[in-house]
């Protein structure tokens, strides 16, 4: 598997996760921020990932 393949599973699976917890809390201002730290975090490991 190529490092952009390994890349896309971690963010598919990261998108899957951050969804079921928007579902799970809705309206929720701190699962909402803990989100976008999560989302953040997910973008740079896969960033990192591809073009390392």
């Amino acid at each position: 598997m190529s490092k952009k393949m390994i890349a896309g599973v971690f963010f598919a699976i990261g998108i899957m996760f951050v969804s079921s917890i928007n579902s799970l809390f809705e309206g929720n201002l701190l699962i909402g921020l803990f989100k976008s730290i999560l989302l953040i975090v997910l973008f740079s490991v896969s960033y990192k990932y591809v073009f390392d």
